[in-house]
Parts: structure tokens; sequence; C-alpha cells
């Protein structure tokens, strides 16, 4: 529950891992053109799975012109809050106001936590 400062920068949380949690993240956007989490992640960071806001598209897992989530920011604020849920294999991922919601079936390796 402690803030982690990023400034422009990722990080690596040691602490949090596992492949069943609820991560429920805010982010204060700033002039950032993206912002997010790679969960599922190995341990020397070749493979992971992101979950972001990128220019104003929800991106899970791969971006996807086909099927875009478009997602404004509230100019006022410049927020974002994603919540994410792992169980096993799944993957549900969905914005802090409940407008945009993705839903997807993994293949990480069981050692990516």
């Amino acid at each position: 529950d402690r803030p982690v400062e990023l400034a422009n920068r990722g990080q690596v949380i040691e602490s949090l891992r596992g492949d069943t949690l609820e991560i429920i993240a805010r982010f204060r956007v700033a002039d950032a053109r993206s912002v997010g989490l790679r969960v599922r992640r190995s341990d020397d960071g070749t493979r992971s799975i992101p979950v972001m806001w990128n220019d104003g598209r929800i991106i899970v897992n791969r971006e996807d012109r086909k099927y875009p989530c478009a997602y404004e920011l509230d100019p006022a604020t410049r927020e974002l809050t994603l919540r994410v849920f792992l169980d096993k294999g799944v993957l549900d991922a969905l914005t802090g106001d409940g407008k945009v919601f993705e839903s997807r079936i993994h293949y990480a390796p069981v050692e990516d936590l």
C-alpha cells in the first residue's frame, strides 16, 4: 500500500510475486505518454505481460489495432487506476471506473511470477 515513485522509469517490486493476485495500481500520469504494469514477469525481465495505458489506449498483453480499447484520461486529474486480477492462466484487467475491461487467457511459464 505504500506509494512508489517511478519518475519516468520502471521499477521491479520484488515483494509482489505470485500467480493468484489482485493488483490495484494508481498512476498520476502528468505528461507521460505511457504508464502501466508488467505482470507474470520472468526473473531476468525478458518475458512479461503488459497491462498499460499508451497514448489514449488500454493495452493488455499486446497491442491489437483491430480492437482498440480507447481510454482518455480526465484532463483535470490525469490519473489512472488499473485493477488486475491474476488467477493462474487467466488475466482480467479493468480501469478503476470500469469503462474498459479485458479478460485474457495467457500462457506465461509457471515460474514467471
